[in-house]
């Protein structure tokens, strides 16, 4: 144990029960200075977070005044209700339930920090409950690797969750931790033990003593303790001594009880019968139990109960625990419990639940101790509750557990029907499809017994929501249609068929059916502020955004925000903000755009939901770099990406290596743009998914594009054209038509490109940076075709959005064709100089610029441009070296040593 210690290594104590582990623990914790003892308990396994509940209060005591942060405070908070201000949101995604595992990490940190030395947990077996297991395994994995503070954990092995067994192992497998395993002691060490006891060998009676109790400590000091308390064991002159003599046959009948259990029997009856009745209830209580919720179980009056626990602690049998008495040992426990008559069993969890139910108990205990007496009827609308506190915490295998129970304990009719309704659910966010399904089917008997209409349509709404689940989606609006069409039923029902038939079709690519389907959700709903009343105007916005339609996107968004806001959903909030912020930027206010997306970010903090965050990351970026703000638009790259440690996610990853490769590009930093773009595009390959394996390809065309490579470009375009064809994304059409058009200019097919992009340039463009780059694309058509003025028509024909890439690809187009009519051009050139002097145009578009500036001015001026682009030239060379395809066709487009 030192030695893991002195090497930071977490240690873990494994043997049976009774063999020395945590006095180990605790002998070796002490040498070591302040630590915090946790213990699980057998009451532990049936409520979720039990043993982290308990444990972050022991913490909170320990660190007092220290400040934590108020996030996770809030979170925290969830377990610990006196420590909220105000009621935390409802964890209703993954990313929630992680934000909650990281605050109970960080509380370890901060005691870590405030100087205790060790945490020592002793007993993990009994922490069986799923979510409790879940920390555990959250907070090594986090905690070990950050080697800030060290944990002792004591633990019965042949006990221990087989999930947790697989952490420790891979835990010691990495070299973060070591595992120290106790055995009983063998009959030579029990002898060497006696003997130095005793000071006599004490050779049968070694024998007996080891066949009694195999050898664990416990055992034995329990057997010695009861000899000694019956004066079969003496002290004589500091020597042991029995009236037996060693040499004879005799010690077969020495008086050696068959079990601990007897052993600990005889010491509790000469304690006294109180003794006895307030130990035979606290052995079916709860560890960490108060003599009130004893009371009604003992038949003792109050002084009698409070005599009873000082004699039992003072014996040794109980101890005072930080939350309550406890045994001394689960021995003395299960001792006591198991020594039980049925019927004493029965009445006592009778009057414990009684005592439970006065004191506001928790529902897993006044459950268990109803079917325990045999009420189980009395039992069930505790089991609910128990299920439904489960669920709001994100427990959901322990809801599932608790309404086992509930079905178990004969719940039946309508009650019975909406148990299944809410394990349906359950299974539904596990995603575990086999057994939602059966739930299902169960659900669709009951509501036929039960003979109710609205019941039989919620089952089919459950079911469409089971055929939407696995893509059938077909299925799921012949479920969904004859409820459409029944006015009979409850408005708040039809609107939710309206509403998951909706979503049926947006995903079948009929998006105005879709529309239609949510907007007579809306006007069936009764509450425009209900949950469904915000999902619906969430997905309104995000249509019409989609479709350009800016201000009834804002307007949709705007309703949702209110929505969600009454609920207290800061997720929704969260996203409800970010489409407001997109529709605000994508109309031209940037300023605008960045404020509220920066509010968005915040409720999405708040939620902790970490994809939405990278989501709202992404819409930051988009418009800081629009803007010019390469620093704050690379601080929001940054910040997502270490979004990804704990959470990957191959394709949103990719995007933002996209976005970063755009930003190096930026720079100049060409070799490193090109190889965080192919990294982008071997994430996108990973994903599977068609829109970022295209989006990936298109970047890289413009790469090759600009860098002279146009061959090399087709088969990516050729790519690139497969996948968005063959899922159908629109929303990238216009942008490859564009790209194929600007790869024939620059292979001499100038009349190619303006055959392909005609029908473009006929139509409107949703994104107004699509409707630009078709633009100037003909533009360089037509010059080189040497007709400067239908260039310079193209260029004008659609509004340039505020992007400076955009802006300077334009202004070189106007400058060349100026030039080619002899136009005046001096306005032109402020303009292109007053560009180039924010600094936020990239240096291959400034290039470009430099070039027809230089193009269109008087020799004098010329040469000055040329002065002035040729360090951005010597800047991007240098970049491709590590490239020599790209170098070599930067050098041919762009001319040697900065001569263009």
């Amino acid at each position: 144990m030192e030695a893991a210690w002195q090497a930071g290594k977490a240690v873990f104590l494994s043997g049976p029960s009774g063999v020395g582990k945590t006095r180990l623990m605790l002998e070796f914790a002490r040498s070591k200075g302040p630590f915090l003892l946790l213990e699980g308990r057998p009451s532990d396994s049936g409520i979720p977070y039990a043993f982290h509940t308990r444990a972050l209060r022991q913490a909170l005591a320990l660190l007092e005044g220290a400040k934590l942060s108020p996030w996770v405070r809030q979170e925290i908070s969830r377990l610990v209700p006196e420590l909220a201000e105000a009621s935390p949101p409802p964890i209703t995604s993954i990313e929630g339930k992680l934000r909650l595992l990281e605050a109970i990490t960080e509380v370890i940190r901060q005691l870590a920090r405030a100087g205790v030395a060790i945490v020592a947990a002793d007993d993990l077996q009994f922490v069986t409950d799923t979510a409790s297991l879940e920390v555990s395994v959250y907070a090594m994995a986090r905690v070990l690797p950050e080697r800030l503070g060290y944990p002792i954990i004591a633990f019965r092995s042949e006990e221990l969750s087989p999930s947790i067994r697989e952490t420790i192992l891979q835990q010691v497998e990495r070299g973060l931790a070591v595992l120290i395993e106790l055995k009983p002691l063998t009959q030579e060490g029990l002898g060497a033990l006696i003997q130095k006891l005793s000071g006599s060998e004490a050779r049968l009676f070694n024998q007996r003593l080891y066949r009694a109790t195999g050898g664990n400590p416990l055992f034995a000091l329990e057997v010695l303790k009861e000899l000694f308390a019956s004066g079969n064991l003496r002290v004589e002159e500091g020597v042991w001594s029995t009236p037996y003599d060693e040499a004879t046959q005799d010690y077969r009948e020495l008086p050696l009880p068959k079990s601990v259990q007897a052993a600990v029997n005889r010491r509790v009856d000469r304690l006294g019968g109180a003794v006895r009745r307030l130990l035979e209830a606290a052995s079916l209580a709860e560890e960490g139990f108060s003599l009130e919720e004893l009371a009604g179980a003992t038949a003792l009056s109050e002084w009698e109960e409070l005599e009873a626990a000082e004699l039992a602690q003072q014996a040794g049998l109980l101890r005072q625990n930080p939350d309550g008495l406890g045994f001394t040992h689960d021995l003395l426990r299960r001792a006591m419990s198991e020594g039980l008559s049925p019927s004493r069993r029965k009445v006592l969890h009778h009057k414990l639940a009684e005592t439970l139910i006065r004191l506001n108990g928790p529902p897993t205990q006044i459950a268990e101790h109803l079917e325990q007496a045999r009420q189980l009827k009395k039992a069930v609308p505790w089991r609910l509750k128990a299920a439904e506190a489960a669920q709001a915490i994100y427990a959901n295998r322990e809801a599932l557990e608790q309404y086992s129970k509930a079905l178990a304990d004969g719940v039946e009719g309508l009650q019975a029907f909406e148990v299944h309704a809410a394990r349906a659910e359950l299974y539904q966010l596990l995603d575990e499809q086999k057994d939602w399904k059966e739930e299902l089917q169960v659900l669709a008997e009951g509501a036929q017994a039960l003979k109710d209409p609205v019941l039989r349509a919620r089952v089919a709404l459950a079911w469409a929501r089971f055929e939407q689940h696995g893509g059938r989606y077909d299925r799921a609006l012949s479920q969904l249609e004859p409820l459409l069409q029944n006015p009979a039923l409850p408005e708040a029902l039809r609107a939710q068929a309206y509403f998951e038939s909706a979503q049926a079709l947006l995903t079948l690519g009929q998006g105005a059916k879709a529309q239609e389907w949510l907007q007579q959700a809306l006007r069936l709903e009764p509450s425009p502020l209900s949950p469904l009343a915000a999902e619906a105007h969430l997905i309104l916005s995000d249509q019409a955004v989609g479709q350009g339609d800016l201000p009834t996107g804002q307007h949709h968004a705007r309703e949702a925000l209110a929505a969600f806001e009454a609920g207290g959903n800061r997720r929704g909030q969260g996203m409800a903000l970010r489409n407001l912020g997109r529709a605000v930027g994508i109309g031209g206010d940037t300023t605008g755009a960045i404020g509220i997306l920066g509010q968005a970010l915040k409720e999405a903090e708040a939620a902790g939901d970490v994809v939405l965050q990278r989501h709202i990351l992404l819409n930051l970026f988009k418009f800081e770099f629009e803007t010019g703000a390469l620093e704050a638009a690379l601080h929001h790259l940054e910040r997502g990406r270490t979004l990804f440690e704990n959470h990957p996610d191959p394709l949103q990853e990719g995007i933002f290596l996209n976005n970063l490769s755009v930003l190096q590009r930026m720079r100049g930093e060409f070799g490193q743009a090109l190889e965080t773009l192919q990294a982008a595009l071997a994430l996108a390959e990973r994903s599977r998914i068609a829109q970022g394996r295209a989006r990936r390809r298109m970047s890289l065309v413009e790469y090759y594009l600009d860098l002279g490579r146009a061959e090399e470009a087709l088969p990516l375009l050729r790519e690139a054209q497969a996948l968005i064809e063959g899922a159908e994304l629109d929303e990238l059409r216009a942008w490859l038509q564009a790209q194929y058009a600007r790869r024939e200019v620059f292979i001499a097919q100038p009349e190619a490109a303006l055959a392909r992009l005609e029908p473009l340039l006929a139509g409107t463009f949703t994104d107004p940076h699509d409707g630009a780059r078709a633009a100037w694309t003909a533009g360089l058509a037509w010059l080189t075709l040497g007709q400067a003025q239908r260039a310079l028509e193209a260029v004008q024909r659609f509004e340039v959005p505020p992007n400076p890439p955009f802006q300077a690809r334009a202004l070189a187009v106007q400058l060349e064709a100026s030039a080619q009519l002899k136009s005046d051009i001096s306005e032109l050139l402020r303009e292109a100089e007053a560009l180039l002097a924010t600094q936020t145009v990239p240096l291959l578009e400034s290039l470009e610029l430099y070039r027809a500036m230089a193009l269109a001015a008087h020799p004098a001026q010329a040469r000055k441009y040329h002065q002035a682009a040729a360090p951005l030239h010597r800047m991007i060379a240098q970049s491709l070296e590590g490239f020599p395809e790209f170098w070599t066709g930067f050098l041919q487009r762009y001319g040697l040593g900065g001569k263009l």
